[in-house]
C-alpha cells in the first residue's frame, strides 16, 4: 500500500540505502515503486492522480497503467515486495514467482492487514 505506512517505511528505506550507498535521497527513491488501490503509482498517472505523500516516488513512465500486482512486478523488475496494504488477496502465487523471476532470493515482507 502507499498509503502513510507504506510512505514512513519507503522513507525510511531511501535514509538507509542513502546511508549505505552516499546516493542523495532523490536518486535513492527510483529504486522504490509504489502501489496503491490504483495500481502502479507514476508521475501524471491518469487515473486517480497522486496524492502528495506519494509524489515523491512517482516517477516517469510510459508504461501505462497496471492494476494487477504480479504484473507490476514484472513491468518494474522488483526484487523486493513490501505489503502493507489494507486490501487483501494481492499477494498470491502469481506475485511471488514473478519476484523469483526478477531475483532467486527475493525479499518478501507481507505485512498487510486484513
Amino acid at each position: 500500500g502507499a498509503g502513510s505506512a507504506g510512505v514512513g517505511i519507503s522513507n525510511l528505506i531511501v535514509s538507509a540505502i542513502c546511508k549505505e550507498s552516499g546516493k542523495l535521497p532523490a536518486e535513492a527513491r527510483k529504486q522504490i515503486w509504489l502501489v496503491d488501490s490504483r495500481g502502479l503509482v507514476f508521475a501524471d498517472r491518469p487515473s486517480g492522480g497522486v496524492t502528495g505523500i506519494k509524489e515523491p516516488f512517482a516517477h516517469a513512465w510510459t508504461g501505462g497503467e497496471i492494476k494487477e500486482l504480479d504484473a507490476i512486478v514484472k513491468a518494474v523488475k522488483a526484487t523486493a515486495l513490501m505489503g502493507v496494504s489494507g486490501q487483501g488477496q494481492t499477494f498470491n502465487e502469481a506475485t511471488c514467482k514473478a519476484l523469483f523471476a526478477n531475483n532467486p532470493r527475493p525479499i518478501i515482507f507481507p505485512m498487510s492487514n486484513p
